[in-house]
């Protein structure tokens, strides 16, 4: 990655990462709710990292202070937006998406006036496209809750695009201003440079890095300077091992800065995964809701082709009322397995009154399910009361699998519902 940027131009390599950044023009037009929410909230996780980053490596001292900004205002707006998903049952984004995270490989190695001609660049790119989402929301969204966040946040996003614009513009200015500067005589700022190698050792305050060709460049180190992984976390000298991939930044011949990548670190967790089993309420233009335990619960299933019977099929085959597993990790869905053909048909009414006994599962608006011989049943009984003890009762004394007979007349409707 650095031997690119060595022979990249600054203002070449700046437009690379503003495409890298930028999505397509016509992304916003359209969405959804909860395509929204998960634009917007990978969005705010992406200005949170990369304003960290700006206000730690940025030359400029508006700049780190424009970096922290983004922080500051940005982990706001994603609180916000995350308890309004929460309460609608939409999941936000867990990451920053790969345009991004791509971006972010390549900005971590840059220093000086580099990395804040490419960081402005792609915020100028990025906020762009957060105001398009943002207006399309304000004036489109269909969810009261989520409009009214747009709208109000819509002004700061504006206002982050107007101080993004005016310090890129005063950074290609203040680069002409060093050269001149720099011809007439008058001091300048410390130069900095970084020396990329692998970490050979480190002994009383002396650091020795393999350059790239296998030689030893020894590097004098402050106490005061500690060496920090490439994700930004202080370490030890201790936790840098031999071979460990090591970015040393000097400011006039000077350390400031010691990172390294370590390759013994331990490796991130596995994804998290769970299974959520229940029956399907609803399979519709990419979204599946299914009721788990009373409940209702959404997946967003496009990118998912359901496993019916063990073969794959087609959402249009997947019932409402059929059993259905769904299989997440991290969140997203990587199977649906659900049951074959429409639920069977309830039996025909008995040609004379009849009693049906069994166990209690649930009473929910005027209907009462009973589990009869491994079977459920269900009954309408809305204008039944359950006797319970030989007097009339309510259906919260009803408890899951209490034994209940379902009495039943000759035209099927329940007559009497009694507790056993």
């Amino acid at each position: 990655m650095t031997r690119v940027m060595a022979f990249v131009g600054a203002p070449l390599l700046a437009a690379a990462l503003a495409l890298a950044w930028a999505a397509p023009p016509d992304e916003a037009k359209g969405v959804s709710d909860e395509e929204f929410v998960a634009k917007a909230s990978a969005a705010g996780l992406a200005e949170m990292n990369f304003g960290r980053l700006a206000a730690e490596q940025a030359a400029g001292a508006d700049v780190k202070k424009f970096g922290q900004t983004m922080v500051d205002d940005h982990s706001k707006a994603n609180e916000e937006l995350n308890r309004i998903a929460d309460k609608k049952q939409i999941r936000p984004a867990p990451r920053m998406d790969a345009n991004h995270l791509a971006a972010f490989d390549k900005l971590i190695g840059m220093r000086g006036a580099d990395f804040d001609k490419a960081y402005l660049a792609g915020q100028v790119a990025d906020h762009k496209e957060a105001v398009a989402l943002f207006e399309a929301e304000a004036d489109g969204g269909k969810d009261a809750d989520l409009k009214a966040f747009a709208a109000k946040t819509l002004p700061t996003i504006k206002s982050h695009l107007d101080m993004a614009q005016k310090l890129a513009g005063g950074a290609g200015e203040k680069e002409k201003e060093k050269v001149a500067e720099k011809d007439k005589g008058v001091p300048v700022e410390p130069k900095t440079a970084t020396v990329e190698g692998k970490f050979g050792s480190y002994a009383d305050g002396v650091l020795t890095v393999m350059d790239k060709e296998g030689k030893p460049k020894e590097f004098k180190v402050e106490k005061a300077v500690k060496p920090v992984t490439t994700d930004g976390k202080e370490a030890k000298w201790d936790d840098v091992k031999k071979d460990d991939k090591v970015i040393v930044t000097t400011s006039d011949g000077k350390v400031t800065k010691v990172e390294f990548k370590a390759a013994g670190l331990p490796p991130p967790p596995p994804p998290k995964s769970e299974t959520f089993e229940g029956k399907v309420v609803e399979a519709k233009e990419g979204k599946l809701t299914i009721s788990v335990d009373g409940k209702d619960k959404s997946f967003d299933v496009k990118d998912v082709k359901p496993a019916i019977d063990g073969k794959e099929g087609k959402w249009d085959d997947v019932k409402k009322g059929g059993k259905v597993k769904v299989t997440t990790k991290d969140g997203a869905v990587t199977k649906v397995e659900a049951e074959g053909g429409a639920p069977p048909p309830p039996p025909p009414p008995p040609d004379k009154a009849a009693t049906t006994e069994g166990k209690f599962i649930e009473y929910k608006d005027g209907k009462l399910t009973v589990a009869d011989k491994d079977k459920e049943r269900t009954f309408d009984v809305k204008d039944v009361k359950p006797q319970i003890d030989g007097k009339d009762g309510k259906w919260d004394d009803l408890k899951k699998d209490d034994k209940v007979a379902v009495t039943t007349d000759k035209d099927g409707k329940v007559t009497k519902v009694e507790k056993k």
